[in-house]
């Protein structure tokens, strides 16, 4: 666990350091700096961290020698043929995995560097709730998903500037690289509707419904896919039992609450901030139906990552009700951080973190 304390040290110390240095909570030397230490713990990190990162180093090294014919009929048989012609194109280019690694982060950061450099008005905060919500993890778990991720947050500009072909243009991109990323579609029309209570009652809603009848409801999921779409992945994933429990869905009730209070005062400031909140909204539909089919916990990453620009937002708003600003941003960070540490207790795909060249580490 040293590794990743001491990441979040960094993040939380160089970013009270940069506000006094630079007088600023959104200096562009403290978000280069600290962007960089997240990609070097990404892209020098082990094999083994990282549920899936074995088999994408695995998969990368067995199509270094293939011609674009033997690739291009391989890539039929995967999940997402365009990363694997992406990965085999950057082989023939720099045939290293370790580096394959850290482009697909570069990918994921270069997204989250825009959305904060567009939105959020606290680069440090935004940076360290990426990091104990386990977002960024996440990227490190899947590079498919790390990409796609980074492509939609991207998207987000044309979302709010209501630029549909561009919008889609990049989800369909996002969906070459991770099928499920096309869900993000339904962003566009519901993101300027308004985002009041309401969202939160059918949140609640949706999440009692789920939990009385998990079982009823995942079936019926899965027989609602037409058969021609139904392949092996959504045929694996229908054959496990695997559940989430409430807890993703607590939090991230906790933390929609938390924003709402402060809507009227946010859309009035800025109205297409509007769409953090429908974003959220839509994330927290797809974490309670993860209570029935755990891997709807991917879709509703593909929309939570907006509290990262939304809580500061609204603590921002906190000085205007003539509350101390820092006292309710140390609260809240510290509440992620006891998030961060509770995950990485129960987390074995990241925990224990080893760079590749230590020992027993490289495979």
């Amino acid at each position: 666990m040293t590794i990743p304390v001491l990441v979040l040290g960094i993040l939380i110390i160089w970013g009270m350091l940069s506000r006094k240095i630079f007088g600023t909570a959104n200096h562009p030397v403290f978000l280069i700096t600290a962007l960089i230490v997240l990609l070097a713990m990404s892209s020098l990190r082990a094999p083994f961290v990282g549920a899936d990162t074995q088999n994408y180093i695995d998969r990368f090294n067995s199509q270094l020698t293939m011609t674009f014919d033997e690739i291009r009929t391989a890539s039929s048989s995967y999940k997402d043929p365009v990363y694997v012609l992406s990965a085999w194109a950057f082989g023939k280019v720099i045939p290293n995995a370790q580096v394959w690694l850290g482009f697909t982060t570069l990918v994921f950061l270069a997204g989250v560097a825009l959305v904060l450099y567009w939105e959020s008005p606290d680069y440090s905060f935004s940076l360290i709730y990426l990091y104990c919500m386990g977002i960024f993890f996440f990227s490190i778990t899947g590079l498919r998903q790390a990409i796609s991720m980074g492509i939609l947050m991207i998207s987000y500009y044309f979302l709010v500037k209501r630029q549909l072909i561009p919008f889609a243009l990049l989800v369909f991109l996002a969906s070459r690289f991770h099928g499920a990323a096309i869900v993000f579609i339904i962003a566009y029309p519901i993101a300027m509707l308004r985002a009041g209570w309401i969202r939160m009652l059918i949140g609640i809603m949706v999440f009692i419904i789920v939990l009385l009848f998990r079982d009823t409801i995942g079936a019926w999921m899965i027989r609602a896919v037409p058969d021609a779409l139904f392949d092996e992945r959504l045929e694996s994933y229908a054959a496990r039992t695997v559940r989430l429990n409430a807890s993703g869905f607590i939090i991230q009730a906790s933390m929609l609450v938390f924003c709402l209070r402060y809507r009227t005062e946010v859309v009035r400031e800025v109205p297409h901030r509007e769409a953090l909140y429908n974003l959220a909204s839509i994330a927290i539909v797809f974490q309670a139906c993860a209570m029935s089919i755990a891997e709807f916990f991917r879709v509703s990453n593909l929309f939570s990552w907006s509290y990262m620009l939304l809580i500061p937002i609204c603590i921002q708003h906190e000085t205007k009700r003539n509350k101390s600003y820092d006292l309710v941003r140390i609260t809240v960070m510290a509440a992620l951080i006891a998030c961060f540490f509770y995950s990485t207790i129960h987390n074995s795909g990241i925990v224990p973190y080893s760079f590749f060249w230590e020992k027993g580490a490289l495979q």
